[in-house]
């Protein structure tokens, strides 16, 4: 699949090749926080170009919060690049701070055990 990245102010917007709205990442800072925001589906297909976003971000701050109150799905391949992302953080003594997943999102941290690897606000 190829991926169209759009880039609108603040925002990352990943589309299929039919022009389907995939993803948006919006980025913003807090003083104390670099923040994204995502709605969507945090598929496969996009993997890398979240991750390149998250880890500039993780970069930027040592307190990373990416808030998933409108993402309705994760691949398990995000997951693993949220734990690499971890891993950054974790090296920096800094903090990666998830929040706003739904159940549905939260049970796939579960079905591979990693919920308690992150710090996680849930809805």
């Amino acid at each position: 699949m190829s991926i169209e990245r759009v880039i609108e102010g603040d925002t990352l917007i990943l589309n299929s090749e039919t022009g389907q709205e995939l993803l948006r990442l919006r980025e913003s800072t807090d003083g104390t926080a670099a923040c994204a925001a995502v709605s969507g589906r945090l598929i496969n297909e996009i993997v890398h170009d979240v991750e390149d976003e998250l880890v500039a971000l993780s970069l930027a701050s040592e307190k990373v919060i990416i808030d998933m109150d409108e993402a309705s799905y994760i691949s398990n391949a995000m997951i693993r690049s949220f734990l690499e992302l971890q891993h950054l953080m974790d090296a920096k003594n800094g903090e990666l701070v998830l929040k706003g997943l739904s159940d549905e999102v939260f049970s796939v941290f579960e079905d591979m055990g990693v919920e308690d690897v992150f710090m996680i606000e849930r809805k």
